[in-house]
């Protein structure tokens, strides 16, 4: 399962902002990016955060890609 979040580190401890659907105890692994919103706001967000916030964000499994399957991959086999 992969989920992205937002938390907000406290006090040493990153705290989600919503509840997670996980039993006590349960390991994750854990990608730490600042978050975009915050920089955003602030008008710092300079381009190799950008590059940076891209990087991390988790690669999703799907259909390998190629462009000539462009058209396959989105209106199906029979167009």
């Amino acid at each position: 399962m992969t989920k992205v979040l937002e938390a907000v580190y406290q006090d040493g401890v990153l705290r989600p902002t919503a509840p997670l659907d996980l039993p006590d105890g349960t390991l994750v692994d854990l990608f730490v990016v600042r978050s975009a919103k915050q920089s955003l706001s602030a008008g710092r967000l300079r381009p190799d955060e950008i590059l940076e916030a891209i990087a991390s964000l988790p690669v999703e499994d799907g259909p390998e890609f190629c462009a000539r399957d462009h058209d396959r991959i989105l209106y199906g086999a029979d167009r």
